[in-house]
């Protein structure tokens, strides 16, 4: 299947890539992450420009047997992880 992007909670988005191996989701997910760094976007009033984008990711592969929501803590842990760490980056979770 194909990847499939679901929000998830207010400001958490998830990115879901059956059948990828970890490493080349954290490829994708340094992509995404360094191509939103990239975007200048301005207010649609004002036209004023809004500080740089940034976004901190958690990376996890699925285990055999392991329950949705143990995937989803440790996914979450490696979120928090990024974000701990200064921000703006991408961590693989446990």
């Amino acid at each position: 299947a194909d990847a499939m992007v679901v929000r998830f909670g207010g400001e958490e988005f998830a990115i879901l890539l059956p059948r990828t191996r970890l490493a080349n989701a954290f490829t994708v997910a340094e992509n995404v992450r360094t191509t939103l760094e990239r975007v200048r976007l301005k207010r649609s009033r004002s036209a004023r420009a809004i500080e740089a984008v940034t976004v901190s990711i958690g990376v996890a592969d699925y285990r055999p047997h392991e329950s949705r929501e143990a995937l989803i803590t440790r996914c979450d842990r490696a979120l928090y992880r990024a974000k701990d760490l200064g921000r703006n980056r991408t961590v693989l979770a446990d």
